[in-house]
C-alpha cells in the first residue's frame, strides 16, 4: 500500500505544469476609427457576397411587378388624359376669345355703318350743288330709301343688302352735272326697286342677286358688271350700255323695255317676253 501510495505521488509530481498562455482576442478597434467610421479588418469575418446591381435592373425592367407595371400604366393614361384636357380647353379658350373679338368687331362694324347711313341722310335734298361723296363707304343692309342722292359717289362702297327702293340716284345732267356712280361697287342683293337710276355709271359693279325691278335705268352705263340671277323685271333700259357686262342671260328681264339704242353683250339676245320700244328723244 504505501509502495502504490509512493508510485501515485511520483507520478503526479512528473507531470509538467500547464503553463500555455491563453488565445489572443483579435485587437479592437480604436475609439478614433470607430469615430471615423473605419474599423480593422477582422480575418474571421467573410466578406460579403458582391451584388449586380446591373442585373437585378435588368431582371425588373423584363419582368417588373404588378405594382410597377400597373404604375407606369396609371401615369401614361393620366398624362394623356392630362395633356388632352389642357389642349382642349386652351382652344376652346382660343376659340371663346376669337367668338369675343368678332363680336366686338361686328359691333364696331355696325356702329360706323350706322354713323356713315348719318351722314349720308344729312346730305339728302333736292339741291342740285349738294356735293355728296360715299366712296368706299360700309352701308351693308342699312336703310336708305327714297333719299334724294342725285350725282352721289357712291365707288367701291360696300352696299350689299342696302335699301335703295323709290331712291334718287340719277346723274345731273347739264352744265356742272355730275354723274352718279356705284363703280367698283358691291350691291349682291340690294334693293334697288323703283330707283331712278338714268345716267347712272355703273363700271364692274357687283349686281348678284339685286333687286332692280321697275328701276330707270334709261342711259344707264354698265360694262363689265355682274348680273347674275338679277331681277330686271318691267325696268327701264332704253339706251343702257350692257357693253362687255357678265352674266345678263341668267338676269330676268321679264316685261323690261329696251330700244335700239340699247347696247347688249357680244351675242346676246334680249328674251322674248323683254318689250322692245321706239327711240324716244331724251
Amino acid at each position: 500500500m504505501c509502495e502504490n501510495s509512493h508510485m501515485g505521488e511520483t507520478d503526479s509530481a512528473a507531470d509538467p505544469p500547464d503553463i500555455s498562455t491563453p488565445e489572443e482576442a483579435p485587437p479592437k478597434p480604436s475609439e478614433s476609427s470607430t469615430k471615423l467610421g473605419v474599423t480593422s479588418w477582422n480575418p474571421r469575418i467573410q466578406e460579403a457576397p458582391t451584388v449586380d446591381v446591373y442585373a437585378r435592373i435588368r431582371r425588373v425592367l423584363s419582368d417588373p411587378p404588378w405594382w410597377i407595371r400597373d404604375g407606369l400604366v396609371a401615369f401614361v393614361v393620366a398624362s394623356v388624359v392630362s395633356g388632352v384636357t389642357l389642349a382642349y380647353q386652351s382652344r376652346l379658350d382660343d376659340r371663346r376669345a376669337e367668338h369675343a373679338q368678332a363680336l366686338a368687331d361686328e359691333q364696331n362694324r355696325q356702329a360706323q355703318r350706322l354713323e356713315n347711313l348719318r351722314f349720308v341722310r344729312d346730305h339728302s335734298s333736292t339741291d342740285p350743288g349738294e356735293t355728296r361723296h360715299f366712296a368706299g363707304f360700309d352701308l351693308q343692309d342699312q336703310d336708305m330709301s327714297g333719299l334724294q342722292l342725285r350725282g352721289a359717289d357712291f365707288e367701291r362702297a360696300d352696299l350689299r343688302e342696302a335699301d335703295l327702293s323709290l331712291a334718287d340716284l340719277s346723274s345731273l345732267i347739264g352744265e356742272g352735272g355730275r354723274a352718279a356712280s356705284v363703280s367698283d361697287a358691291n350691291l349682291t342683293e340690294a334693293w334697288l326697286y323703283g330707283a331712278n337710276l338714268r345716267g347712272l355709271t355703273a363700271r364692274q359693279t357687283i349686281f348678284v342677286d339685286a333687286q332692280l325691278g321697275d328701276a330707270d335705268l334709261t342711259d344707264a352705263y354698265l360694262p363689265w358688271s355682274d348680273f347674275t340671277d338679277a331681277d330686271l323685271t318691267s325696268a327701264t333700259l332704253e339706251g343702257a350700255d350692257f357693253t362687255f357686262a357678265e352674266h345678263l342671260d341668267r338676269a330676268d328681264l321679264t316685261f323690261a323695255t329696251y330700244d335700239d339704242e340699247t347696247r347688249w353683250p357680244y351675242g346676246f339676245q334680249p328674251p322674248e317676253d323683254a318689250r322692245k320700244v321706239e327711240v324716244k328723244g331724251r
